[in-house]
């Protein structure tokens, strides 16, 4: 970020003193291993994260734009975080070497360790490594406010924006002023939910499927930034005159007492949520004790948000926004400068010809003969600690089932670290029930049910909801509609009674529906502004068998539905096509109980109609045009088993060290070796009919041909270079990482998901490490024969085809449907 660098990882008990050893080295003695070719392969890198990240995306310089025009030359925050291109590409050693000898030092840096271990042990062992690494003052940055004598206006014509958008800042406190707490509950207020101003003038006026407003305080200074992506067409003058009539309402009606609690509420979930991992704990206590001086500086944030009063919101609202001056930027579609704020100025943006693209770097990989200085150390550390001997076992949670009063099965598990639920109430159908001229109806019934019943309005219902500390959210898939609740525990039963109204009587007034038209609509738009979008809309139309799951909304068939459409729909969600699943502080009994209020809901089974499977596309390469773009998004994708297939898992030991991570053959040769990405994955993905996998990478634009050429390379070679070694290694990392792998509520609740939506065993997790502990060497090699056979890939592309698809031996074009 601007203000820190955070290096973190979750890792099972036993590997501590690995970790340590490791974090240590990266401190105190890893500079003399950086060496020129070293530099300018990550240089390549960079320049591609900046690709991925900014320069090709919509609305991508937005905040580069806004980074120079609102802090004042030499301010720390006047530039992104990963800086302009030239600065990237002129990054010498003594660079390097000077930043890590200034920063990378004890007394810059706190290291946090949260989770099962023994204090003295650690202590010591921290001692062993850390200890010996000299260090020096490092100054603190100083505070630079900033004053806006005037406001600022700027615009820029978008390549890849399919939609109008601004973003406005204005000067607020940097992170620990006395105002900070105010500021963040005024955020909240002007927009964080559905009965505030700005959502009222931008959402409800039809401006915006949504707007943002919140307070960004950094350590040397502070801003209030608002954001919106407006409806295509609408003038981005009306988001202004939008801001300023929110202004007035707020100041007209001041802050209600009950939305401050319910604010107040948020906040206090928020915190148990952040709390809810070991992993989250520590960079939060890391974090704390850096910047504040206290590791649990969580407590002071939580008690100064709880004695914010009303006139603390007034006050600073007077202060900081009232009358504030503003830098704002505007990003506009290409040829529609029209769209921007009357009077702005053109803005400078990074402009890149893709036949200019050049790699600093030579290919290939760079040679590790351990010939270089190594740096001074009381110890040996070439040697690899060994894993600690407390190697933890996987213990799968007590899995709890019941059923209602009207018979809605529910499965549960009781994890009572935080004092919180996480439900899901699942109802077969979705897409699967929609006619085929209507595809989206089940997403837009999904939308409404979360606007309102019919003795509530959606602000009101959404109020009710954050007051008890619980969010509930109804969304729409393939093949479910599923009604997503996180909860305090001690409100369980409120919370349950309101879901049942949603459930029982929608609002479906025809103001909701046309913003659901317009939200799904808006939403296609910003899939077509991106490669990436493209990539995953054509992998989804080319590589799914032609069933449920090859079915999305486009323009036309969202033109087809109709209020009455919708209605209709919902009659399907009855109670015999519904099961719960829920992971929290509750058990079986008081669970059953709090959920008194759906035994009202009634409804026999609907008859939900069978995946029958089609044909894929042919395997070939598919070119998607995305003209001007930077770099190319490619997806390869090939077949895989079912997602209830006791043999699955297995495709998860031969994906380990091909894509899993960035340990991966994929990320180290398209990375590493190649600088030709930010990184490059794979997966192995299923369903209850079919299996799939896909490997996928945004590369640089002007080597597209030779990243799918490596791409058949590795995927087609990786079973014939698979050893014996990589298969332990895999083993080990697989078992290991399935210890923590259950620890929050969340997890826990996918877990029973999965065993719910694809009728699994309740012990699949230790099935599946059995199956592991048993995989040879001549599974994985047919497996790898079966499933990375590059005759039966399908290869998608998006990029630019005026300079790239002719390189693409064999590549046809394919055009898709908005």
């Amino acid at each position: 970020s601007n203000d820190y660098t955070i290096y973190y990882e979750a890792v099972p008990r036993n590997a501590l003193e690995k970790i340590l050893w490791m974090e240590s080295d990266r401190m105190g003695f890893f500079i003399n291993t950086v060496t020129q070719p070293g530099l300018e392969r990550e240089i390549d890198v960079i320049c591609n994260e900046k690709r991925q990240t900014e320069i090709n995306n919509a609305y991508g310089q937005v905040d580069g734009i806004m980074s120079k025009a609102f802090f004042p030359k030499g301010h720390p925050y006047s530039w992104t975080v990963i800086g302009e291109m030239d600065d990237i590409k002129s990054a010498t050693m003594e660079d390097v070497k000077e930043f890590y000898s200034n920063y990378y030092v004890p007394s810059n840096a706190t290291l946090c360790i949260a989770g099962d271990f023994d204090p003295a042990e650690t202590k010591a062992m921290i001692e062993k490594y850390f200890g010996e690494i000299p260090g020096h003052p490092v100054e603190k940055p100083k505070q630079w406010d900033v004053t806006l004598d005037s406001t600022k206006v700027l615009y820029y014509e978008d390549q890849f924006a399919q939609m109008p958008a601004i973003e406005m800042a204005i000067p607020s406190v940097s992170s620990g002023h006395e105002d900070e707490a105010a500021l963040d509950v005024l955020a909240s207020l002007f927009a964080g939910s559905k009965n505030t101003p700005l959502y009222k003038t931008i959402v409800e006026a039809n401006l915006a499927p949504e707007a943002s407003f919140y307070d960004y305080c950094r350590e040397s200074a502070g801003t209030l930034e608002m954001r919106t992506v407006a409806y295509p067409g609408i003038d981005l003058d009306q988001l202004v005159m939008a801001y300023d009539k929110a202004k007035l309402m707020f100041e007209q009606d001041g802050v209600d007492p009950d939305m401050l609690e319910t604010v107040k509420a948020e906040y206090e979930v928020s915190t148990y949520n952040q709390l809810s991992s070991i992993l989250n704990k520590a960079m939060l206590l890391a974090r704390n004790k850096e910047f504040y001086g206290k590791a649990d500086y969580v407590i002071d944030e939580i008690e100064a948000i709880k004695n914010v009063t009303a006139e603390d919101v007034m006050r600073v609202y007077e202060k900081y926004v009232k009358n504030a001056n503003y830098v704002a930027v505007c990003a506009v579609p290409e040829g529609q400068a029209e769209l921007a704020v009357e009077g702005c100025a053109l803005a400078e943006t990074f402009v890149e010809d893709i036949n200019d693209q050049t790699n600093k770097s030579e290919v290939g990989a760079l040679a590790d003969d351990n010939d270089y200085e190594h740096t001074p150390s009381k110890i040996d550390r070439t040697i690899t600690p060994a894993y600690m001997p407390n190697t933890p076992q996987t213990t799968l949670p007590n899995i709890w089932e019941g059923k209602l009063a009207n018979g809605i099965g529910v499965m549960g598990i009781t994890n009572s670290e935080i004092p919180m639920a996480n439900i899901n109430i699942t109802i077969k159908g979705g897409m699967l029930l929609e006619p085929a001229d209507k595809i989206g109806l089940a997403s837009v019934n999904a939308y409404m049910m979360n606007e309102g019943t019919a003795l509530r309005t959606a602000s009101e219902i959404e109020q009710a909801i954050s007051k008890l500390g619980a969010s509930v959210n109804v969304s729409a898939n393939s093949r479910f509609t599923t009604i997503s609740i996180r909860s305090l525990v001690k409100n369980l039963d409120q919370v349950m009674t309101i879901v049942y109204e949603m459930i029982s009587q929608p609002r479906f007034d025809q103001s909701a529906f046309d913003r659901a038209i317009m939200t799904q609509n808006a939403s296609i738009d910003q899939t077509f502004s991106s490669t990436s979008g493209l990539a995953f809309t054509a992998l989804n139309d080319l590589y799914t068998y032609q069933t449920v799951y090859t079915k999305r909304a486009t323009k036309t068939t969202l033109a087809n539905i109709t209020l009455d459409d919708v209605k209709n729909y919902f009659t399907n969600l009855t109670a015999g096509n519904a099961y719960i699943t829920v992971a929290g502080d509750v058990d079986k009994d008081n669970f059953i109980k709090v959920c008194e209020a759906l035994n009202a809901w009634g409804g026999d089974a609907v008859a939900i109609p069978e995946v029958t499977l089609g044909e894929n596309a042919a395997p070939g390469k598919y070119f998607i045009d995305f003209p001007g773009a930077m770099q190319s998004y490619i997806i390869v994708a090939s077949g895989g088993m079912k997602a209830n297939d006791p043999m699955k898992v297995k495709q998860n030991v031969l994906n380990e060290k091909l894509g899993a991570g960035s340990n991966g053959m994929l990320f180290n040769v398209l990375r590493l070796q190649r600088g030709y990405t930010y990184g490059a994955y794979s997966s192995f993905g299923s369903t209850n009919e079919f299996g799939y996998f896909q490997a996928q990478s945004s590369v640089q634009g002007s080597v597209t041909k030779e990243s799918v050429d490596l791409f058949t390379e590795i995927l087609g070679g990786y079973g014939e270079s698979f050893t014996p070694e990589m298969l332990q290694e895999t083993k080990d990392a697989l078992l290991r990482a399935n210890a923590f792998a259950f620890e929050t509520n969340s997890s826990l609740l996918n877990m029973l998901n999965t065993i719910y939506r694809y009728n699994m065993p309740k012990d699949y997790v230790i099935q599946d490490e059995q199956t592991i502990n048993a995989t040879t060497i001549e599974d994985i090699k047919a497996l790898a024969a079966q499933e990375l056979n590059p005759d039966k890939f399908v290869y998608i592309v998006v990029g630019d085809a005026a300079s790239q698809f002719k390189n693409v031996s064999g590549a046809q074009m394919y055009q898709l449907q908005p």
